[in-house]
């Protein structure tokens, strides 16, 4: 098995165009935090920026 968390961003995208779950499942755990705190620092609320984030991945 290999391990995702050594992969760069560009071997992410390309996983990521072939349909890759797990690589969407490491993206998703690796940038979810990041994209959550920037939003709610711009939104100033906390569940508006869980569910914009949400939306980004959906």
């Amino acid at each position: 098995m290999e391990n995702y968390n050594l992969l760069s961003d560009k071997e992410f995208v390309e996983r990521l165009r072939l349909g890759d779950h797990t690589a969407f499942k490491e993206v998703y755990k690796r940038y979810w935090p990041l994209f959550f705190m920037h939003a709610k620092r711009m939104l100033g609320d906390w569940e508006m920026a869980k569910d914009i984030v949400q939306d980004i991945f959906c």
